[in-house]
């Protein structure tokens, strides 16, 4: 079994130009039984013969015609159904907003990369009210009735894969804190530690202390903007 292997359509061209007018596999190689080529080759494999001919004969086209018809004509095709299911079918094809932000999350990252999201989104809510789509699977509200809605006590609303890329590096906190547990249970018996710290009762309790360390974040931040000196935003929440 020293001989070289070749493919089929290698050893129907070689065989060609050796037998003349052949120009199909002999019936020997097809029932499986070794066939000598005229190179000396062995192609004894019939799942190699399966496999040079899936190509040619299953399909009936060539790789070329793969990436310069078919695949095109596939992307085309998945595009054109992608667009008529986000801009017709879809659940969120009512809500109004741009269009590019409609069918693609592009649009999405382009303005978190640009820094402008919040000045962008607060121009759309101008334009088209209080709800606006900005990716085809996620919608914005400004309206401050929709917090009860989208944040109830009882039975809240799934969080989504947003939270988790908020959640501090492994080496300071093997766990998800409250803020980006999606795990509901979980997320409950965080609230029942830290629930009464955040009553309305000890708020009130605490308003003074809390303004002044509201007042004093932002003296502290409109220190930095009077310099024009940049400043790590989170540090500064966390503080």
């Amino acid at each position: 079994m020293g001989e070289t292997r070749v493919l089929l359509s290698r050893a129907c061209a070689l065989d060609r130009s050796a037998r003349g007018k052949r120009r199909t596999p002999p019936k020997e190689y097809l029932s499986g039984e070794p066939f000598i080529l005229p190179s000396g080759s062995v192609l004894s494999n019939f799942n190699e013969f399966v496999m040079a001919l899936l190509p040619e004969v299953l399909f009936g086209i060539t790789l070329n015609t793969w990436l310069s018809v078919v695949f095109p004509i596939f992307l085309v095709t998945y595009w054109v159904g992608w667009l008529v299911h986000v801009r017709t079918i879809h659940p969120l094809a009512s809500v109004p907003g741009p269009f590019w932000a409609s069918i693609s999350r592009t649009w999405l990252m382009y303005r978190m990369y640009v820094g402008d999201l919040e000045i962008v989104q607060r121009a759309l809510h101008e334009q088209y009210g209080p709800l606006i789509r900005i990716a085809p699977d996620e919608v914005v509200s400004n309206d401050p009735g929709a917090i009860q809605l989208i944040f109830p006590i009882q039975k809240a609303l799934e969080k989504t894969n947003w939270y988790p890329v908020w959640r501090p590096v492994p080496h300071i906190a093997q766990r998800a804190d409250m803020f980006t547990s999606t795990n509901e249970k979980e997320h409950s018996a965080y609230r029942r530690i830290v629930g009464g710290v955040y009553a309305m009762s000890s708020i009130l309790k605490n308003e003074d202390e809390l303004d002044a360390c509201v007042n004093l974040f932002v003296k502290r931040i409109g220190e930095f903007a009077d310099r024009k000196e940049a400043f790590d935003f989170g540090t500064w929440l966390e503080m």
